[in-house]
């Protein structure tokens, strides 16, 4: 990525909106950089797709840390809003995007968290 934002090799930029509602009875902590993409092959198995987030549309009132710009404290029976997450992507996960996932939850190790969410996404060229 030159001085601009232009990015020089073989990546793109790839935007999601979110919105988190606690439905629970306690304050949570929501990291919105920790969700990412995963593909998923033939056989069900899941890789983790890399890509790093860069951008959002909208920090938590209050939140004037920039080294916290993705952190959430939600209150029981509160909600972020819509929220715009802008990441940086190899543009060869784009070129195969018929089994791209965005995984919200744990990734790594972790990714067959029965937890997790996995919802299907379309690439728009």
């Amino acid at each position: 990525m030159d001085a601009d934002g232009t990015l020089t090799g073989a990546e793109s930029y790839l935007f999601v909106t979110v919105s988190c509602k606690n439905s629970g009875d306690q304050t949570q902590e929501v990291l919105l950089n920790s969700n990412g993409f995963v593909t998923i092959d033939e056989t069900g198995q899941l890789s983790e797709s890399g890509g790093e987030a860069r951008y959002i549309s909208k920090k938590q009132d209050g939140n004037e840390d920039p080294v916290k710009a993705f952190h959430y404290l939600i209150e029981p029976g509160e909600e972020t809003g819509m929220v715009e997450i802008g990441y940086i992507v190899e543009d060869s996960i784009l070129n195969d995007s018929a089994d791209l996932d965005y995984c919200i939850g744990q990734r790594g190790s972790e990714m067959r968290n029965p937890e997790n969410r996995y919802i299907e996404v379309e690439v728009w060229k």
